[in-house]
């Protein structure tokens, strides 16, 4: 089924960069020679040979070491590339749509005309019979047509090579910026929630939330580094990564480690759950370093965590991983629950997956700190539709952001990484540090 699933995508895309290949040559280059079958051959096998590259170097190549500044590189401009066609597809689409739509209009309008003017001559004919031997005046076919084309064709051509100009333009510009929003620095969120269970605190408890680096993709060790660094300029209570550490079974785990060991202690902890690719890169080899770097791992299991009077129970959860869309009934949650502590106290749960709100919200988890979607990477914004439209739609209903259901909350960061494509667009990497509080007690006037 895998293979079914990326060949379908690799013939998609080289499908994509052919007809990008016809559109730029029809309406830029018109006069050019007919494409041969000698030129069609090379250039399909060309965008195979690029579509295969980059799906290799994605799930496993001995071309460019895994880990290394060339293939980082390398991914990143090929799978820009890709991008860059797919998204001049769609504008080239809207384009031979609305020549379709000019051309359909002139023939409409000229049997509209046809229709009328043999209307009228049928009418000319009833009222008045023609004289004998009279001769027609001499037509011209040639010079009718070349009327129409001059009238036409010059000014539809202009259009749409302007438009064609337009969109490479366009495209051209989304791409470099989405990859210069991708590796801008996190934007930072901050957010206060106040809780009545958290009464008796003298001060705000600030969590720090990040999640999905992806390391071992379009996030190196320069990247990780810059993070961390990030990291420790923030104060914080407690550090929380909710999953995706790591790429795949290709990345080089150990890499990461001497960088993740110089993440500041926090003095509640820090801690982490596993994610779908942290699987993918292996279970026991994304365990050994995370926990080598100082994380607390927390795997269907809780802890408590006091300050001053305050009790706050911490759940982590494993991602199901069952597959990297939507999911249903696939957590073991209520054997998960029944290992929540007798004391009472504010209870948050750490999942990678946002999904997991239905289970959260149904047992009262009061707040539940999430990833996995990225936001999307590229939103397109729509009015009156706070969140935009996004890829992230297809993975799960919770894109990013707050979410609220029954007394319960959800927080679903866009994370700091990337993932198949590296772009953001109204979509920037983020840490979110989020306060909690006590009831606010105001002295009564007399």
């Amino acid at each position: 089924m895998k293979s079914i699933l990326l060949g379908a995508i690799a013939c998609f895309l080289v499908l994509c960069q052919w007809f990008v290949f016809r559109t730029v040559r029809k309406y830029l280059w018109p006069n050019a020679d007919k494409i041969s079958r000698s030129v069609a051959y090379s250039a399909l096998m060309g965008f195979g040979l690029v579509t295969i590259l980059a799906m290799r170097l994605e799930f496993g190549s001995e071309i460019l070491p895994p880990g290394t500044i060339g293939r980082q590189l390398t991914s990143t401009i090929l799978r820009s590339y890709l991008g860059w066609v797919v998204v001049l597809s769609l504008f080239f689409l809207f384009v031979r749509l609305s020549e379709w739509l000019v051309k359909l209009k002139n023939v409409l309008v000229q049997s509209s005309r046809n229709r009328v003017a043999s209307g009228a001559c049928s009418e000319d004919e009833t009222e008045q019979k023609p004289r004998e031997n009279q001769t027609p005046p001499p037509s011209n076919p040639a010079l009718e047509k070349a009327e129409h084309t001059n009238c036409s064709r010059p000014t539809r051509r202009r259009f749409l090579k302007l438009a064609a100009a337009s969109s490479l333009t366009i495209a051209t510009g989304i791409g470099i910026k989405g990859v210069a929003n991708a590796y801008g620095q996190p934007v930072l969120e901050k957010h206060q929630l106040v809780y009545d269970l958290l009464q008796g605190l003298t001060r705000p408890i600030t969590l720090i939330h990040a999640t999905d680096t992806h390391f071992g993709m379009f996030f190196g060790p320069h990247e990780l580094r810059n993070l961390v660094d990030h990291l420790n300029s923030l104060e914080g209570d407690a550090l929380f990564f909710t999953g995706d550490v790591f790429h795949s079974s290709r990345t080089l785990v150990e890499q990461a480690t001497p960088i993740l060991e110089k993440l500041k202690a926090r003095p509640l902890g820090n801690f982490a759950v596993l994610g779908n690719h942290d699987f993918y890169a292996g279970e026991d080899r994304s365990v050994r370093n995370l926990e080598a770097a100082g994380f607390t791992l927390l795997r269907n299991q809780w802890t408590t965590l006091k300050v001053e009077d305050a009790t706050i129970h911490v759940g982590g959860i494993d991602d199901p991983l069952i597959n990297w869309m939507r999911v249903q009934e696939v957590w073991a949650f209520h054997p998960f629950m029944k290992k929540v502590p007798a004391e009472p106290g504010m209870k948050i749960l750490l999942s990678h997956r946002p999904d997991v709100f239905r289970y959260a919200s149904a047992q009262k988890i009061d707040v539940v700190l999430a990833g996995h979607t990225h936001g999307g990477q590229v939103i397109i914004p729509v009015p009156r539709r706070e969140k935009g439209i996004s890829i992230a739609d297809i993975v799960s209903k919770y894109t990013y952001g707050w979410y609220k259901k029954n007394s319960s909350r959800m927080y679903v960061n866009r994370g700091v990484g990337l993932t198949f494509l590296p772009w953001r667009l109204h979509c920037p990497p983020e840490i979110a540090v989020i306060k909690l509080s006590g009831p606010v007690t105001r002295p009564i006037d007399v």
